[in-house]
């Protein structure tokens, strides 16, 4: 695990909503962490992915009770490719109460799949197909999730013919 992530990592969900926050305690309001967000947003879609970790890393480490910022700091380490630390950001928005997610599930699976994680990636896409249903996700993810699970049948297909 990596910074802020392996501190978090080694103290219990409840623990950590009790203590409060950093950013509570230096003042910071809700707005503007809000603000770090969006500018890590902007800074996303510019593809300036460097200097969106370090918004989101901060925002995280401000409030580190909100799953969210931790979902958006797994997006973009996804995006960076550093996978294993997007995992570890994942799993710290579910320990801090994101709700369970068919679009998470697909992230999750999209790192396990780039680490050759085929048996984690293959149960988080089947846990994504269940929570889609039950959810009535939106229609992207439906077809996000099954154009994914595809894809990786048919590579995995492919290489047992090779």
């Amino acid at each position: 695990m990596t910074d802020a992530s392996h501190t978090l990592s080694s103290v219990s969900a409840g623990a950590l909503q009790s203590i409060g926050t950093l950013g509570d305690a230096a003042g910071f309001t809700t707005a503007d962490i809000e603000i770090l967000e969006a500018l890590a947003v902007s800074m996303i879609r510019e593809r300036k992915l460097d200097r969106a970790e370090d918004c989101l890393r901060m925002a995280c480490l401000l409030d580190h009770a909100r799953p969210g910022l931790w979902v958006r700091l797994g997006d973009c380490r996804r995006l960076r490719k550093n996978f294993g630390a997007a995992l570890d950001n994942y799993e710290l928005a579910a320990e801090v109460g994101a709700a369970p997610d068919a679009w998470l599930s697909i992230k999750r699976a999209i790192c396990y799949l780039a680490l050759d994680r085929k048996e984690q990636a293959f149960g988080l896409l089947e846990e994504a197909e269940r929570l889609a249903d039950r959810q009535a996700a939106d229609a992207s993810a439906k077809q996000f999730l099954t154009a994914l699970l595809a894809s990786v049948r048919g590579a995995d297909a492919g290489k047992s013919e090779a």
